[in-house]
């Protein structure tokens, strides 16, 4: 099923630059189609939904997300496949990879899950992503959701080394989502395993916030246009690139991009140091972004090239400015902020946390989005503090790496007709 490459744009904040040198900020966003007015039968997902039983869990905690995990299953088609798998210290399959034709089968199997034990966080991981291995090659989408209200603390705990497993089952074709419940869990840890992973990564402050996020992820897989998405950037003699919302990552390999839906977009906003250059127009930068469809089709776009006229600084300085473009970037750096906050908060450092409060506030006067979410970090700070390092780390990545909706409208931001993995909520564990 083919179904169009996407539409790669290059919007450069001013047309034009300092030709005694300087600085020229760019947005790069990649636009799938929309949908088909009718959708081709889609390949079978399959799906590992990988479930914390541990003592912690006990009561309420355990059975929204049982009630989470029957919601997907009851989702799903007769062609499509999951597993269901449980943990505490020890790791139990109740339903192998197995068509969802009989829903019944699965909704039994979690309505006996019982809790106690401790935390086997990636044995239960590992078990789920081998429990897809044998049949990546027949599915859309091959994807381990885990579910944890706590840390590993039984059998390997290395965030590092367990981002590298995600990361090579994700090569393999195995992506990783994780939901993070209440304020036990290690969001550092989750949240790499769904970076590396190829996945996603949610939190809920409650029992009753799980389902949201569920909501969310399928809202997400069933409208799945493309992904392993790279964008490739090379710059022109005389320019440098500065990766503005991708931490880690060298502007000299391919860039990973989030995972992008029907009438979506994705983008990266970068940073042009360029050398002094002679009056008139220069190619400063071209990109080129891979990846594949759902029908695993792989794509390449057409190179696209930034060209923008070198003018005096006076007269760049006088320049209109493209609105989407210096929202993008200020939200950019709300996130650089937000990651400085986090880091004063884990110190004790209240008064750095408050200066940089500040900072973020002016960058968000003229985002409504982001002001929202500010007020509520503040309070939420006061409240409690510890939840408060859970919220900076997920509004952080959302800042930096998040799907959008094209031509975002400033002015709705979490309306309910709005796909659900697109609305930008105040609150990301909420």
């Amino acid at each position: 099923m083919s179904t169009g490459r996407p539409t790669v744009l290059v919007t450069p904040l001013q047309q034009g630059f300092p030709q005694e040198g300087g600085t020229l900020d760019v947005l790069i966003r990649v636009q799938a189609p929309s949908a088909p007015a009718t959708i081709q039968r889609r390949r079978p997902l399959h799906l590992s939904l990988v479930l914390d039983r541990s003592g912690s869990m006990t009561g309420r905690k355990l059975a929204e997300a049982i009630r989470c995990a029957e919601y997907i299953v009851q989702n799903l088609s007769p062609d499509d496949k999951a597993a269901v798998i449980v943990y505490d210290d020890q790791v139990d399959t109740l339903v192998p990879l197995t068509p969802v034709a009989d829903k019944l089968r699965f909704l039994s199997a979690l309505q006996g899950v019982r809790s106690g034990g401790s935390t086997a966080l990636h044995n239960g991981w590992l078990q789920g992503a081998n429990s897809l291995a044998s049949s990546v090659a027949e599915s859309s989408l091959s994807r381990v959701i885990l579910l944890s209200d706590g840390q590993a603390n039984h059998g390997l705990t290395r965030p590092d080394e367990i981002g590298q497993q995600c990361n090579a089952m994700a090569g393999a074709g195995i992506s990783t989502t994780t939901v993070g419940l209440g304020e036990g869990f290690n969001e550092d840890l989750m949240m790499q395993m769904a970076r590396q992973g190829g996945g996603q990564s949610y939190y809920g402050q409650s029992a009753e916030d799980i389902k949201d996020k569920f909501m969310e992820e399928f809202s997400l897989i069933e409208t799945l246009y493309a992904r392993n998405l790279t964008a490739q950037m090379f710059p022109a003699p005389g320019v440098i690139i500065e990766l503005v919302s991708v931490m880690g990552a060298s502007s000299n390999d391919p860039v990973p991009l989030s995972d992008l839906s029907y009438d979506a977009e994705v983008f990266l906003a970068v940073r042009l140091h360029i050398v002094q250059k002679p009056a008139g127009t220069h190619a400063l930068l071209s990109v080129i972004v891979k990846g594949e469809q759902m029908d695993r089709t792989p794509f390449e776009t057409s190179t696209v090239i930034l060209e923008a006229p070198a003018l005096p600084k006076s007269v760049v300085s006088a320049l209109p400015k493209e609105e989407l473009v210096e929202t993008r970037h200020q939200e950019a750096k709300s996130a650089q902020l937000l990651d400085e906050i986090r880091q004063a908060l884990f110190k004790g450092d209240r008064k750095t946390a408050n200066r940089l409060l500040a900072e973020v506030k002016v960058l968000a006067r003229d985002n409504e989005w982001l002001q929202n979410s500010i007020v509520a970090m503040e309070r939420l700070i006061e409240q409690n503090e510890d939840l408060a390092l859970k919220e900076l780390a997920y509004k952080r990545d959302k800042l930096r790496n998040r799907q959008a909706a094209q031509n975002e409208d400033r002015s709705r931001v979490d309306s309910p007709d709005i796909p659900a993995h697109l609305r930008r909520k105040t609150e990301e564990g909420k």
